[in-house]
């Protein structure tokens, strides 16, 4: 009886040694998907918005949210704040428009937030 349960007691020692593995792997990723995935801005041609662009330059691929403020000046004042969702495989880029067709001024877009993660396996 002694024997059993020493066995089971090693086989969930070393189950949840794998786990914690595992959660550290994720995390470790998490950390260097802030270090490797770069952040563009350009304005457009024409001046009808700008081009906010992530490129991933990890070794995996991340899922990306990115979220800025359109802020138009001029006859009228105002604020609208907007987002995207981007997924880049490794070594792949891609950006998104922030168009400024609603103001009537001038405009800037700002206060640009991006995070990314690694994307979970199957």
């Amino acid at each position: 009886m002694v024997r059993q349960a020493r066995s089971a007691s090693w086989v969930f020692s070393v189950l949840l040694a794998l786990g914690l593995t595992a959660t550290a792997s994720a995390e470790v990723k998490r950390r260097s998907a802030k270090r490797c995935v770069r952040y563009g801005q350009k304005m457009e041609a024409g001046e009808t918005g700008a081009s906010l662009q992530l490129s991933n330059r990890c070794g995996f691929a991340v899922t990306c949210s990115i979220q800025w403020d359109l802020v138009c000046s001029g006859t009228s004042t105002s604020k609208s704040s907007q987002s995207s969702s981007l997924d880049l495989d490794r070594g792949k880029s891609a950006s998104v428009h922030a168009s400024a067709a609603a103001c009537e001024g001038d405009w800037e877009v700002a206060n640009v937030r991006w995070s990314c993660d690694p994307v979970r396996g199957p």
